[in-house]
């Protein structure tokens, strides 16, 4: 790994070698030792920049030529901190949303040596909208994931079948920005050299791939010192530097951690005991009256009423983000069901309905599947108008995919089938539906959750 220095007559850049560990800094030529920390000596350079691949970029700095190393002038050159890995927080993690809260930014004028320790005096202050900002960076969510992409937290596997669990969304807004600047003459009487930083005030939002929050936090940030007519690099440096202080906190850690473990673990559950239908559906007709419409806010899905007395299992992520839902029935009717259980992990959950049904699906989690076996999808896909539908086709493989156990149908699927039912030749519910893979010239490649999971995942006591 390298530092270069850049000089300001046309020599070639100095070289500094980093520690191993970006620890410190050992100096080879142009550095100086000042009571344990190193410092530029200006002899042969005035801008400083310190990189090195796999850590952040820490500083860049501006000094006087001819400078001595000093206490009272000299500018510390931080140690170098290695970027934030998904082997850190053990997820990748993917921009979301990059926003501006308030879009004035305000300039304030400081003096060069006090860029340097955000002891800033006072100058001159002046609100400026931060337009000409979003026409240099575009948009603001692009640079996000671009970091994200370029810290190495993002998976560029481009795996077909990917682990929703192990995603994690980071939402960034930013607020309360400070832009600092000092018009340094002291070079030469002809020469002057404007530098600058950023302050801000960043909350970041870290949530699951379903858009729940995980952990939430504001930080203070600072860029680092540079060049203003470099200004791109403000937003870029202090997102950089908010991104991994944020993902470097241990309470971070430690909720993700969490999150994990109750998800693993099963046996703090109590069991729901449900009665068994007392009118099983056995044709056509009645199976579609054991399916059900779910509105939500971004459109609707489908699900599996299990009992007479009001229960409906479908997946998590179509009941993500509230926890009372209209459903409508096969007749038309509408009424109310609140989420009683959710496990994001298995994309299940269990709500229950303030009504009694009149048919309900016979749950075999005991089914034997076999490769070609006929089953039948029921749910409502694409608009909320063709609600109850049927589609045939056959079990096409059985997968597992991340320590769980999944059906591949070909069975035709579309936006809104998710959370309806598989069933067999029988009559019996053996599988939820989930997902499939969509693209140019794919078809029939859907997966379904196995009903063994409505038992193991949420608990259920059929008596």
């Amino acid at each position: 790994m390298m530092v270069f220095g850049f000089t300001s007559t046309g020599q070639k850049p100095f070289r500094v070698h980093c520690a191993s560990e970006g620890a410190k800094i050992d100096c080879v030529s142009g550095l100086m030792e000042y009571n344990g920390k190193y410092y530029l000596n200006g002899k042969s350079a005035y801008l400083f920049v310190a990189t090195k691949e796999g850590y952040r970029t820490e500083t860049m700095l501006i000094a006087p030529k001819d400078q001595k190393a000093n206490k009272e002038k000299s500018f510390q050159i931080p140690d170098l901190h290695i970027f934030p890995t998904k082997s850190t927080i053990g997820k990748y993690v993917y921009g979301n949303v990059m926003k501006w809260e308030d879009p004035k930014m305000k300039y304030k004028r400081v003096y060069l040596d006090d860029i340097y320790d955000r002891n800033s005096k006072d100058g001159e202050n002046m609100d400026h909208d931060v337009s000409e900002f979003n026409e240099q960076f575009g948009d603001l969510s692009d640079m996000l994931q671009n970091e994200l992409y370029y810290m190495g937290l993002c998976d560029t596997s481009n795996a077909t079948i990917q682990d929703n669990g192990g995603k994690c969304l980071l939402d960034v807004t930013i607020k309360d920005v400070v832009y600092e600047y000092s018009h340094y003459t002291a070079m030469s009487d002809s020469y002057g050299l404007n530098v600058a930083r950023m302050h801000a005030r960043m909350n970041f939002e870290l949530k699951d791939a379903f858009d729940e929050v995980i952990f939430t936090r504001e930080l203070d940030i600072a860029s680092v010192v540079y060049l203003d007519n470099f200004k791109v690099n403000y937003i870029l440096n202090t997102l950089q530097q908010g991104v991994m202080q944020f993902l470097e906190i241990n309470e971070l850690k430690e909720a993700i951690i969490a999150r994990e473990e109750k998800a693993n673990d099963m046996s703090q559950l109590a069991s729901i005991p449900i009665h068994a239908p007392a009118n099983i559906s056995s044709s056509i007709p009645q199976y579609l009256q054991s399916t059900v419409t779910l509105f939500t806010e971004d459109g609707h899905g489908s699900g599996c009423i299990i009992s007479n007395d009001g229960y409906i299992v479908t997946n998590h992520h179509v009941v993500v983000g509230d926890s009372v839902f209209k459903v409508i029935l096969n007749r038309g009717d509408t009424v109310e069901a609140k989420v009683i259980r959710r496990d994001w992990k298995y994309d299940l959950a269990l709500l229950k309905a303030s009504v009694n049904f009149d048919f309900a699906f016979k749950i075999n989690d005991k089914a034997r599947v076999e490769l070609a076996d006929k089953v039948y999808v029921l749910g409502t896909p694409a608009d909320i108008t063709l609600g109850q539908t049927i589609s045939s086709g056959i079990i096409s493989a059985q997968r597992n995919f991340f320590g769980r156990d999944y059906y591949q149908t070909d069975a035709r699927l579309n936006g809104g089938n998710s959370g309806g039912a598989l069933m067999n030749e029988s009559g019996e519910l053996i599988g939820v539906v989930c997902s499939k893979i969509s693209g140019l010239g794919i078809e029939g490649v859907g997966f379904v959750i196995p009903a063994k999971y409505i038992f193991e995942r949420l608990k259920v006591d059929v008596n």
